[in-house]
């Protein structure tokens, strides 16, 4: 199994494909939530994540520089949640579509080698 997840890391990291930006699998797992569920803050999404809230700042502070979305502040000024940005929904279609190719060529090579 670390065998696959190292193959699909290295083709998800090498230049083999075409990606619009760079996401990690946590970037990419938190702009597919946002865009499939209104989470109220910053909190709900760690959560949904199951990851700390102490971490879910810095993956927001990555997607805000790569210009994904951006925080708004809620009612309680301590609290905030994302807003996709419009050009989010077509990066996490093609990152969809990238992370489906890489699949299919680690278990396309992995077949061909166990002789499938």
């Amino acid at each position: 199994m670390k065998r696959v997840s190292n193959m699909y890391e290295a083709l998800l990291d090498s230049a083999v494909l075409d990606r619009p930006l760079p996401l990690r699998d946590l970037q990419f797992e938190a702009l597919v939530v946002l865009s499939r569920s209104v989470c109220e803050d910053q909190s709900s999404l760690a959560r949904a994540l199951g990851i700390d809230t102490s971490s879910i700042t810095a993956i927001l502070d990555q997607l805000e520089r790569m210009k994904l979305g951006r925080r708004r502040r809620r009612s309680d000024r301590r609290r905030y949640s994302f807003e996709l940005s419009k050009d989010a929904p077509s990066v996490i279609a093609a990152e969809w579509r990238v992370r489906k190719l890489a699949q299919d060529r680690v278990f396309s090579t992995l077949s061909a080698a166990d002789g499938k």
